[in-house]
């Protein structure tokens, strides 16, 4: 029997209750039609900084020099260095993926439109969540989407193609 392919996938996506406010965010795509096709690694950021469920809700805020990720409540309350060392740690074990599906929107794992917000809480634009950002960087070729995304038939045979191509093309372990 062939192994099937493993596509991390952010936790919530798949029902697990780890959000801020307790909730997932449950893809029914994911979930119950790929899951027959992929082995799923779930993955949540913020779990694994040792953040709690429920917990504050957090936001990305810029300036001129750098990106944090802190409360929305209180931006003195910063996760940033603890979310990229753990970031970093994490992906140093994700080789053996073949593609990644992303909570969009998302201040840890949004891969594109994530709203930016500058020190007096007004928004300064839209970029990717720490997460996303570590490992986009660390695997620039992995077919990394967001469940948005997945939503359209086109872009969804398009990542399943992707995720194919990229194992096909990865050597044997």
């Amino acid at each position: 029997m062939k192994q099937r392919l493993i596509i991390g996938v952010s936790s919530c996506l798949l029902g697990n209750p780890v959000r801020y406010d307790g909730n997932h965010k449950r893809n029914p795509y994911l979930a119950d039609t790929l899951s027959a096709y992929f082995d799923f690694e779930v993955f949540c950021p913020e779990t694994a900084i040792g953040l709690g469920v429920p917990r504050p809700a957090m936001q990305l805020y810029v300036d001129a020099h750098s990106t944090k990720l802190a409360q929305v409540a209180d931006s003195n309350i910063d996760y940033t260095q603890q979310m990229q060392q753990m970031a970093t740690e994490q992906c140093r074990q994700l080789g053996h993926l073949s593609g990644y599906i992303l909570k969009s929107r998302s201040p840890s794992c949004g891969k594109q439109g994530v709203t930016l917000f500058d020190y007096t809480g007004q928004v300064a634009g839209s970029g990717a969540g720490l997460f996303a950002t570590i490992l986009l960087k660390t695997f620039p070729a992995l077919p990394v989407e967001e469940e948005t995304c997945l939503e359209n038939a086109a872009l969804r045979e398009d990542f399943i193609e992707r995720v194919y191509a990229y194992a096909a093309s990865k050597p044997s372990v």
